[in-house]
């Protein structure tokens, strides 16, 4: 199921909760669609203070993947929230999945 950020009103928190096989750090990208520049998620893993900046590529409607960013998750139960953020004028934001690779 993808979800999709509309361009009016104005965009909600939501959130994943998923169980995680080991604790540590995690790459975690996205695949989205964006139609305009300066976009971004924003996640904070496991209730952080600090949410995260997920830089959206500007993708002309077509899926692009993100660049990764570190999140940190322990073993079993972990929540990640996400918001979007726009530097620029709002607009639609689509994401298709989310991908988590264990770091080294």
């Amino acid at each position: 199921m993808q979800l999709h950020y509309s361009r009016l009103g104005k965009p909600e928190e939501f959130e994943y909760t998923f169980d995680a096989p080991a604790a540590g750090r995690y790459a975690l990208t996205a695949r989205v669609v964006t139609p305009s520049w300066q976009q971004h998620l924003r996640v904070a893993a496991n209730g952080a203070k600090e949410p995260v900046d997920i830089a959206l590529p500007h993708t002309v409607g077509m899926w692009e993947t993100t660049k990764p960013v570190e999140v940190t998750l322990v073993k079993g139960g972990n929540v990640l929230r996400f918001s979007h953020k726009s530097d620029g004028y709002e607009k639609g934001v689509t994401v298709r999945d989310f991908t988590l690779t264990p770091l080294k």
